[in-house]
Order: C-alpha cells, then structure tokens, then sequence
C-alpha cells in the first residue's frame, strides 16, 4: 500500500507506451547541456591558459641584452647573457660589486620597462 502510493507520487504520468516519444526527447537535453559545459569550460579556463603560456613564451623568445626583468623569487636584475640552448640566464643583480646570478629561463616572471626602473632609481638616490 505504502509503496503504490510512493510510486504514485514519485511517477505521477504513466510512462510512454511503446513507440511514443519521451516528453523531452530523451538524451538530447543531457547531450546538449553537457556539451555547453563543455564548451564553457574551454572558453574560460583552457583558453585563457593558453593565451598566458603563448605570451609568456614570446616575452622570453625576445629576451635581450640590458632588458631589465623579475625573476619569480622576486629578484630584480638587468640580463647579461642569454643563453637560450643551455636555458639560462645570466643576470647582474648589483651594479656597484657587479654581482652576476645565472638562472634558468623559465624562472623569469616578467620584464620591466628600462626607462621606468631608472628613473625610480634615481628619484631615491
């Protein structure tokens, strides 16, 4: 008793006899909204990624000498050397003792215009 009226409840339509369509079209509506999932998640997290990585790669490709940069230790220096075959880097990191510090390419977050990190330079001096 208790279980026909649960089934009554829970399945108020009858199911569709055989070789009528399902009320919405079966698998379509599940297809469909997992598919714009899917399409989402490409828009908003894999493409922007690369984006990132390509601009990223091109930032370190155009490395040159006396470009002023930041590593990801948050090391600021002026590149010496690049070495791209051995994947290296070499930076000075003080004028004054001309201490030099080789990194790895990868370790470069960012470059920092030369003319703006001179002029603080010398608005603290």
């Amino acid at each position: 008793m208790v279980s026909t009226l649960m089934e009554n409840l829970l399945f108020a339509q009858d199911p569709p006899a055989q070789g009528q369509e399902q009320p919405f079209g079966g698998m379509a509506p599940f297809v469909f909204m997992t598919a714009t999932i899917m399409i989402m998640f490409y828009f908003m997290l894999v493409r922007p990624n690369q984006k990132r990585e390509r601009d990223r790669k091109s930032m370190i490709a155009t490395l040159r000498k006396n470009d002023h940069v930041v590593t990801v230790g948050g090391i600021k220096g002026v590149v010496a050397n690049v070495k791209p075959e051995d994947d290296e880097v070499v930076l000075r990191i003080d004028e004054a003792t001309g201490a030099k510090m080789r990194v790895v390419l990868s370790s470069i977050a960012r470059v920092v215009a030369g003319e703006a990190n001179d002029t603080s330079e010398k608005k603290d001096s």
